[in-house]
């Protein structure tokens, strides 16, 4: 969320988040259909909070907005789908860099590619950088392994702005259909999925 036009440089400010939750209930009924202003919607449950971290960034007007991991059936291929702002009104040209290494070993990289000239349009841009890593180790429930992509904008050596976002190489699947599935894989093996709502759970229990 942008708030360059309310934050006041030089003066305290206060942040205040709210949470709504339509029609939030704990029952397990949830298919009635309720009025929320003049709106119509199902009512939600009363599980939503902040569970992570808010912070407050000063960004460059052509900046990182978001980095998208996408797994692949190549369990050692991902593509890094990665979205720019660019705030200004013309076009302007940057270099991309994207650095993977393993999680906590920031030392241990096993994948870089530098893009040189991107093209950024005003508004809002995507590029997507294929990544193969062909002795990445597997993400499992028992070996968690995770590796960290590392994105920068620069201007030749001067870093115009970075982010970064945790992965793992991994892939889920549905062997089969209906009563008879066997279950939902992971790599390469078979695991069993857990849920609050245990009744609504693929494979019948």
């Amino acid at each position: 969320m942008d708030i360059t036009d309310e934050a006041k440089p030089g003066k305290e400010q206060l942040l205040a988040i709210r949470v709504t939750n339509p029609g939030g209930n704990f029952h397990w009924q949830d298919f009635d259909i309720m009025k929320w202003g003049e709106y119509n919607i199902p009512p939600s449950r009363s599980f939503t909070g902040i569970i992570g971290r808010v912070k407050l960034e000063s960004v460059n007007p052509v900046f990182i907005s978001d980095i998208y991991m996408q797994n692949t059936p190549e369990l050692t291929k991902v593509n890094a789908i990665l979205s720019f702002t660019n705030e200004t009104s013309s076009s302007v040209k940057q270099d991309v860099e994207l650095i993977v290494n393993e999680k906590g070993n920031p030392d241990k990289v096993v994948f870089r590619q530098t893009l040189k000239a991107i093209s950024f349009p005003a508004g809002n841009h995507e590029v997507t950088i294929p990544v193969n890593v062909p002795d990445a180790k597997l993400w499992d429930l028992s070996t968690p392994e995770l590796y960290t992509c590392n994105v920068l904008i620069k201007k030749g050596k001067k870093m115009l702005d970075q982010d970064k976002k945790d992965f793992g190489f991994r892939w889920f699947t549905v062997d089969g259909a209906g009563s008879s599935c066997p279950g939902i894989g992971t790599s390469d093996r078979f695991v069993w999925c857990l849920s609050t709502l245990y009744c609504l759970l693929y494979r019948k229990s």
